[in-house]
């Protein structure tokens, strides 16, 4: 019924199509927070972007100092860039942009291990309830206490909602457990 060619031909073009669909699994790129943190899209918060389908409207390379967060308890002080891609978060503190830059909730990502990044979150699972964060900016300095630090969902956006107080919220991974990510959470320290 089918000569020896036609199946020899069939056999070889759904063995490419099983590798290139393979190929593209296994080693698509993907901008990554944390060494493999991934935003993915949420159902309840419309209003956080994924790094996967976020537009850069800035050259990364470019982008300026936005300001700087200083945890003294684990003697942190790191400069922050706008946005969460790797180029920003190989090197910087990254801002996620879709939350605030002053009042409300203030999202912040970035590496906590890694050879060749800088790995500013690396200490932040050693915070504690009570422990201060300082985040300056040009224009004001601002203190937060600690309230949370907690293990979320890599799905579970909802701690970067905007709030209608102040707070920080800094998002790195949890080691060897990508559908994890560690979510430590400040509240403004009011005098």
């Amino acid at each position: 019924m089918y000569t020896k060619k036609f199946i020899n031909i069939t056999s070889l073009i759904i063995t490419i199509i099983i590798f290139v669909f393979i190929n593209n699994l296994v080693f698509s790129p993907k901008e990554v927070i944390s060494d493999t943190v991934e935003m993915h899209e949420n159902e309840n918060l419309e209003n956080v972007n994924t790094i996967n389908n976020q537009e850069v409207t800035i050259e990364e390379t470019d982008a300026q100092i936005l300001g700087k967060i200083i945890i003294p308890v684990i003697n942190l002080e790191a400069e922050i860039k706008e946005g969460t891609t790797s180029k920003i978060i190989n090197n910087y503190v990254g801002h996620f942009e879709n939350t605030s830059l002053d009042k409300g909730n203030i999202g912040l990502a970035a590496h906590n291990r890694g050879q060749t990044v800088k790995a500013y979150f690396q200490n932040i699972k050693k915070l504690k309830k009570g422990d201060e964060i300082i985040y300056k900016t040009s224009n004001f300095e601002r203190k937060y206490i600690v309230e949370k630090v907690i293990i979320i969902k890599e799905t579970n956006w909802k701690y970067l909602e905007n709030t209608t107080d102040n707070r920080i919220t800094l998002i790195t991974c949890v080691e060897n457990e990508p559908q994890y990510r560690l979510c430590v959470q400040g509240i403004e320290k009011l005098n």
